[in-house]
């Protein structure tokens, strides 16, 4: 019954605020609608803490991954709607320990779960990485579920689990795989420049695709290549001009001999064209590494002429949004290419410094209204 209880709460809670429950949910704008004082500091062992008052307040621990802080967020915010003008102070054993006496951490647990991931957000998401009721998952399908709804890893198996979308069996041995081990999978072995960011797989686009993501992150693009066609990805602002041509020169007169013997390349794998350089999109994210993950042209391979796949990562590195734009061309003729991408990234802050900007942005409007009115 007190579980209940907390499950009606998250409802309320997400009804009475006016939130969308079909998109991921921002707990810090959702605690400044309640009404309640927000604020960010780095904490020696608390993750928050909820402070009585008239307004009540709620304060986050800033140098916690982004991913925890709003989950406890969520978790504060459970206080406040269950347990108003109570004191409350948090650390990792009351956000995610085991309750079995304490039922107002349990249920702070409970309202956090179903206020980030209600059902209407949690199923169509769950249902886009193939998690099925009744079958078993692997962990890259729920990292990617987690990373969609922007909210941990563990708090989404956990959520499987409440839900019964997946057996506690399955969720005991998901729980058990770090997130660094899955990205490391997800990536090919591509070391990310922020260990704590999340990684966004963009595989087989037909014409565009568009992607959330914070500071930090990494937007992993996977290309399907035939070298031989000589049709290559280039970025649109660092195609080649109609002038440049990936043919090598003619070989010179023939003398007779063995010509033809030295002619051949001692691997017996052939001229291989460098791939062309992928730029940088712009202050808002760049380039973080442009590599093959099955290179073509090896002696004796049956790959020789075939697809390749070309992987090019780009880290998320200041608020803003960008489009990052490929076309599918020869270098010979740049003006026709037989596809196109467009990534379009919304890049976020740290939840500290989106909380900054929307104070900038509150006091920006209360000056506007200000000097609207005297005038």
């Amino acid at each position: 019954m007190s579980q209940l209880r907390a499950v009606q709460a998250a409802n309320t809670a997400l009804n009475e605020l006016g939130i969308d429950q079909s998109e991921p949910v921002d707990p810090f704008e959702a605690i400044e609608d309640a009404g309640l004082l927000l604020r960010f500091q780095p904490l020696k062992d608390l993750l928050g803490a909820v402070l009585p008052g008239a307004p009540g307040g709620v304060l986050i621990n800033s140098a916690r991954p982004a991913s925890l802080q709003r989950y406890t967020a969520a978790h504060e915010l459970g206080h406040w709607f269950m347990d108003q003008d109570v004191l409350s102070l948090d650390n990792d054993e009351s956000v995610f320990g085991h309750h079995h006496g304490e039922a107002r951490e349990r249920d702070a647990q409970v309202f956090a779960a179903h206020f980030l991931m209600p059902l209407e957000l949690l199923y169509p998401v769950a249902r886009r990485y193939g998690i099925k009721r009744g079958q078993a998952v692997d962990p890259e399908q729920v990292y990617q579920a987690a990373r969609d709804m922007h909210v941990s890893y563990e708090a989404t198996v956990r959520q499987l689990m409440n839900t019964r979308l997946i057996a506690p069996s399955n969720g005991n041995q998901l729980l058990k795989t770090q997130p660094a081990a899955i990205k490391l999978r997800l990536t090919a072995g591509l070391k990310l420049p922020n260990a704590r960011g999340d990684v966004w797989i963009v595989e087989h686009p037909e014409d565009h695709a568009e992607i959330e993501a914070f500071v930090g992150d990494a937007i992993l693009l996977r290309l399907t290549e035939y070298p031989a066609t000589g049709y290559r990805w280039y970025a649109e602002e660092a195609q080649p001009g109609a002038t440049v041509h990936p043919f090598r020169p003619a070989p010179p007169p023939f003398s007779g001999g063995q010509a033809f013997a030295d002619a051949i390349p001692p691997t017996g794998g052939g001229e291989v064209i460098p791939f062309p350089a992928m730029a940088a999109a712009s202050d808002v994210v760049s380039l973080l590494q442009d590599r093959l993950v099955q290179q073509p042209y090896q002696a004796g391979a049956t790959a020789v002429g075939g697809a390749v796949t070309r992987l090019v990562a780009y880290t998320a590195d200041a608020p803003g949004d960008e489009a990052i734009q490929l076309n599918h061309v020869r270098s010979v003729r740049p003006d026709a290419p037989v596809s196109r991408i467009k990534v379009t990234t919304h890049v976020r802050g740290v939840p500290e410094v989106e909380f900054r900007r929307r104070l900038i942005a509150a006091f920006a409007r209360d000056e506007a209204e200000g000097t609207e009115w005297d005038y």
